[in-house]
């Protein structure tokens, strides 16, 4: 619906106030704001009009003065010559006589001169600052009534303040009419007077010459007479020629003001006439987009819930034929445990013997090994002192710290090693010389492999470090985790101590980022939970799910199948998560019979065999594929499947026996507690 202009209202009369819907007085304040703005543009740009007013009224008004000075003294010379003229009688004065009226002559036109001169002044030296001080005044009250207008639309939809002002407006334009009629009349006076002026004049010639006719005989009376008549007649002509002139001077300046409100009030309507009309084109094309837009939004949003209902029916089918493959395979894996749970209790204590006394011939041969590298470094170092002490002072021990043994004769600590157990180590893919390293001392520290120092320590956490990790794609972004039930994200270059914090339900147990997305952190905890976060607002988790109803000690992602996830726990339990989509879903399941699980990892070579540490001392490695909802779930996402075929092989039935696996999982378990050490030490 077109809106009513205030100029329409106030000619159709007040009939009320008009309220606009909130769109429209949205777009009439929207459209009155720019005029403010550009308001306020012209302002800042207007000259300052009272510096140089003084200035600009000296100039003008030395001019004027000096022509009004020059013409009163003309007046007052005109005066004397009129009282002279008036005292010069007979014949013997008639020369002077007419020196003199020739002399009234010459000061009669010198005084119209003048007057036309004051008048071109007055003409073409308005009052300038004035005028630009005028138009200031008239610009702050346009800006005062456009922004009450634009209050009262935002607080009633209504525009009463507009409409009033113009209907003032209009009465304004009525009384400047009625001015300038009443000019015109006086105008026309002016004229009739000047008429009758110029018919007496003729009478009056008329009058002297059959007076001229009337007394031939008194020749000289009738010159005098002649004279008189002529000299008063001139004087009178002069006199009404200066009212005239001078009543003529004040209308015209009066008729020139006027003109210049009118063209002033001609100007702003036709602003405000150009200004409404491309409101209203600016509001009709608007509205025809939002029309436009809202039909396309309206089929996009139909489609999509369509589609989205179809997908809805395909996941409730598939889950439900989920749910049955999962029913079925747990009955068969009940029934595999069963089975081997009796094989195993009748080899249980053959091969606990068998690993013992396997584990006690590695622990003894670790042990030689170490106390040998130790001796051999004690004795160099020996040597070493030894030769430099033959150089110094003699009796000078050597300092403590990263140069000699421990104080209980144990490995050589550098400067700045952790003063508690490594829980937690990452190299740094890019500077493939850095190492940072996790403690239970509560910081986490930078190594230099080559110069073989710590080159920095961060001290963020306020108990045991349990993990460190580096983003797979910035490679100066660290993530830590730790007993204070908080995750730490830094830079470690670029702004170390700038930490970002995250605080969860529980110890953190292991944290791992997302290859495939490197801004998604995932984070397992004591509770069983499992969060992810998303490195530009890690504040708040994208999702979160208690995975386990027992600790959570590890989470991996595969390297080659986007969104596929596995935790391990306490629980002696692998779950296999879908995490592409918005919530992570629970593909597949699978216990293992070495104890509780500290660790897991996917294999880089091959999509679906994923290894499991447990508190036996033993390794499991499963084939996730043999569970037919994995493979089914996950079999279109494998990477490069086009041009790796042998990452789907599965491995031989006669390959690596249980016994083997085993042994190659307490070397591995030996090998991690000789390089990590729990005394803190770093190999």
């Amino acid at each position: 619906e077109r809106v009513p202009s205030p100029t329409a209202m106030a000619a159709e009369g007040d009939l009320g106030p008009t309220v606009l819907s909130p769109i429209e007085a949205q777009r009439v304040v929207s459209v009155l704001d720019e005029t403010l703005e550009k308001l306020a543009f012209l302002d800042s740009i207007t000259p300052d009009v009272l510096a140089h007013r003084d200035e600009l009224s000296a100039l003008v008004g030395d001019e004027i003065s000096r022509v009004i000075l020059e013409q009163r003294a003309l007046e007052r010379r005109y005066e004397e010559l009129i009282a002279t003229r008036s005292t010069l009688k007979g014949l013997a004065n008639k020369s002077k006589y007419k020196e003199i009226q020739l002399e009234i002559q010459n000061l009669s036109h010198a005084l119209r001169e003048s007057t036309k001169n004051l008048c071109r002044s007055l003409k073409d030296n308005p009052n300038i600052g004035e005028n630009l001080l005028k138009i200031q005044k008239e610009r702050e009250q346009l800006q005062d009534l456009l922004g009450k207008t634009v209050r009262e639309l935002r607080d009633s939809g209504t525009f009463q303040t507009l409409v009033t002002q113009v209907q003032e407006e209009k009465a304004a334009q009525d009384r400047l009419a009625e001015i300038v009629r009443r000019e015109k009349e006086t105008t026309a006076a002016v004229k009739q007077l000047e008429a009758d002026l110029q018919r007496e004049k003729r009478e009056h010639e008329q009058e002297m010459k059959e007076r001229e006719q009337r007394i031939r005989t008194l020749k000289e009376e009738l010159q005098r007479k002649k004279l008189k008549s002529s000299v008063d007649g001139r004087c009178a002509r002069m006199e009404a020629s200066a009212k005239t002139n001078a009543k003529l001077r004040a209308f015209t300046m009066e008729e020139e003001k006027l003109q210049e409100t009118v063209d002033e009030l001609r100007r702003r309507k036709d602003t405000e006439a150009m200004v409404h009309e491309r409101t209203r084109d600016f509001l009709k094309k608007k509205q025809q987009q939002l029309s436009a837009d809202s039909i396309e939004w309206q089929e996009k949003y139909q489609v999509h819930l369509d589609e989205k209902e179809e997908e809805l029916k395909q996941l409730t089918a598939a889950r439900e034929g989920d749910l049955e493959t999962l029913n079925a395979l747990q009955e068969r894996f009940d029934r595999e445990v069963a089975e081997a749970a009796a094989r195993e209790a009748e080899a249980a204590r053959q091969r606990e013997l068998e690993a013992m006394k396997k584990e006690e011939e590695q622990r003894q041969r670790v042990a030689a090994t170490l106390l040998q590298r130790g001796l051999m470094i004690g004795f160099k170092e020996k040597q070493a002192a030894i030769a430099a002490a033959g150089k110094g002072k003699k009796g000078k021990k050597g300092r403590g710290g990263g140069g000699g043994m421990g104080a209980m004769g144990g490995p050589m600590l550098r400067d700045g090693s952790h003063t508690d157990a490594v829980m937690g180590l990452a190299w740094n893919r890019e500077h493939r010389h850095l190492l940072a390293s996790a403690s239970a001392d509560a910081t986490v520290k930078l190594w230099d492999i080559t110069a073989r120092t710590a080159i920095h320590t961060f001290t963020h956490h306020t108990d045991k470090v349990q993990s460190v990790a580096w983003n797979p794609k910035q490679l100066t972004i660290m993530a830590t985790g730790s007993f204070d039930r908080t995750i730490a994200v830094l830079d470690a270059a670029n702004a170390p101590d700038e930490v970002q914090r995250v605080s969860v339900s529980a110890d953190i147990e292991s944290l791992t980022w997302n290859v495939h997305n490197p801004v998604q952190l995932f984070a397992a905890c004591e509770d069983g939970m499992v969060t992810c976060h998303d490195l530009r607002n890690p504040s708040k988790p994208l999702w979160s799910l208690r995975a386990h109803p027992a600790a959570v000690s590890s989470i991996t992602v595969n390297p080659l199948v986007p969104g596929m996830v596995a935790t391990a726990s306490t629980d002696k339990s692998v779950k296999i998560w879908d995490v592409a989509g918005e919530a992570p879903v629970c593909v597949a399941s699978k216990g293992m019979p070495i104890g509780e699980l500290f660790a897991c990892a996917f294999y880089g070579a091959n999509p679906w065999v994923l290894a499991a540490g447990g508190s036996k001392g033993m390794l499991a490695i499963w084939e996730t594929n043999e569970a037919a909802a994995v493979e089914s779930h996950f079999g279109a996402r494998v990477l490069d499947l086009a041009a790796n075929p042998a990452v789907l092989a599965r491995p031989r039935e006669d390959g690596p026996s249980a016994e083997g696996d085993e042994e190659a999982a307490a070397l591995a378990a030996r090998a991690d507690a000789i390089a990590a050490g729990e005394d803190g030490d770093a190999a």
